[in-house]
């Protein structure tokens, strides 16, 4: 989200860091990057070439969550996309 927000790819009202420890208390769950989640990269299709983007659904995927993004280009992956 810091990354989104800072190329102006995402605008919230708030600061991220605001909008996240508001999250955490209605249930946003943060992912660290692990290894499970690269070796899902590894088998991704190239629907989408952000290796940013390839990690979310990555991480979405293998935890079994809806990844948050407007990018419809995600829509290509096996995972629900919430925020259109």
């Amino acid at each position: 989200m810091s990354i989104k927000s800072s190329l102006g790819k995402l605008v919230i009202a708030t600061s991220v860091s605001h909008f996240v420890r508001g999250g955490l208390e209605r249930g946003l769950r943060l992912l660290d990057v692990t290894g499970d989640h690269a070796y899902v990269i590894e088998r991704l299709p190239f629907h989408h070439r952000d290796p940013f983007d390839r990690l979310l659904v990555a991480q979405a995927m293998h935890e079994g969550m809806h990844l948050v993004s407007r990018d419809a280009q995600l829509d290509a992956y096996a995972v629900p996309r919430i925020w259109s």
